[in-house]
């Protein structure tokens, strides 16, 4: 197998994972105010109040803040201090490689950091398993909304892990221009 046939492979599934976490995240979007707007209709204008909406609005909140952190590690939108590349676009004789070598540098400390926050997060998730707590209005296993952060890392983890091993050339995006046919 070719090195380059690997990488499109890659590539090609992080954007399979990346248009089901924009579809998840738009569905969330449009469940979270669905479900905020029924709770709004039901205490002002039906005066019953729902006890599960608000709890099923936070979760899926959640669940939305953490696929997101997914989808702008993928587009590089995370906040940042540039700070440092400021200095060397201005000093460096060669900024551009500096920068792609201080952004591996970055990728490498973050998946260090995700990783190490995985572990211990999984352990916290296994001990509020065993205990089964429940939701107070949903009822449902605590351990449900918590593992919104679990695959949010995992999707940071591996969004960083291809923009660490994917070289540049590869990660392209397609036209979405449509050919010109003279």
């Amino acid at each position: 197998m070719k090195t380059g046939y690997f990488f499109e492979m890659l590539i090609s599934f992080e954007r399979s994972i990346g248009k089901a976490e924009e579809l998840i995240a738009v569905i969330a979007n449009y469940a979270m105010v669905a479900v905020i707007v029924w709770q709004v209709i039901c205490r002002y204008f039906l005066m019953i109040p729902t006890a599960w909406a608000e709890e099923l609005a936070r979760y899926i909140f959640v669940w939305l803040c953490f696929i997101a952190c997914g989808i702008a590690t993928r587009e590089n939108k995370h906040i940042e201090i540039d700070l440092i590349s400021t200095i060397i676009e201005s000093k460096a004789a060669d900024p551009e490689r500096v920068t792609a070598a201080l952004n591996k540098v970055t990728y490498i400390v973050s998946i260090v950091f995700l990783s190490i926050t995985t572990n211990i997060y999984t352990q916290y998730l296994f001990q509020i398993v065993r205990r089964g707590q429940r939701s107070p209005a949903l009822k449902v296993l605590i351990a449900v909304p918590m593992t919104a952060a679990l695959v949010g890392f995992a999707l940071m983890i591996f969004h960083y892990i291809c923009m660490l091993v994917v070289p540049d050339q590869y990660r392209k995006k397609p036209s979405t221009e449509p050919e010109r046919v003279e």
